[in-house]
């Protein structure tokens, strides 16, 4: 039986990790507005996006490895380039203090942009994995599609080793 780590709890981590700047940025102008506490929540969800990653993999690359040979590799969609950035408005709203609606506001679309990023696995684009050398792509794997985190692109009948993070998740291991 292959031994796999919680899949949501790694979507999760990738989201975080996905929006490090952004919420770097928030705690900066939340710090500087007058909102200690936002800018403590979002610094605190910074530091778990990065630290959690990177202990993550690190526990990851422990577990027994697999060989996968995907049958097909999927680009990316150009709309998710769309998506990440959209993210990277919520600076630009301003919060000022005592506008708790405002604030609640933000909070409520941060929550689904990680709901959305989770779900429907929107992690293409993370500046994290790219200064680590790590990419992601979809995969297809026995008539089900995966997502691989790689630093060796990945060809249609070739294998690699990789971990299994989650359902559907899987971290090369070179």
């Amino acid at each position: 039986m292959v031994q796999t780590m919680p899949s949501a709890f790694a979507r999760v981590l990738l989201f975080l990790s996905s929006y490090f700047p952004l919420l770097v940025i928030l705690t900066i102008t939340q710090g500087s507005t007058g909102h200690p506490h936002f800018a403590a929540i979002t610094l605190g969800l910074a530091a778990i996006g990065i630290v959690g990653s990177w202990l993550y993999f690190q526990l990851a690359r422990r577990l027994a490895a697999v060989t996968i040979t995907p049958s097909a590799v999927r680009a990316w969609r150009s709309t998710d380039w769309f998506a990440y950035l959209s993210g990277y408005a919520l600076p630009l709203l301003n919060l000022v203090p005592g506008d708790e609606i405002k604030t609640l506001g933000v909070g409520i679309l941060l929550t689904l942009f990680l709901l959305l990023s989770v779900r429907l696995n929107l992690f293409h684009i993370n500046p994290l994995l790219a200064i680590a050398r790590y990419q992601l792509t979809e995969i297809d794997l026995t008539q089900e599609v995966c997502l691989l985190i790689y630093r060796t692109r990945p060809r249609p009948g070739i294998s690699q080793r990789v971990v299994q993070l989650g359902d559907r998740l899987y971290l090369e291991i070179p």
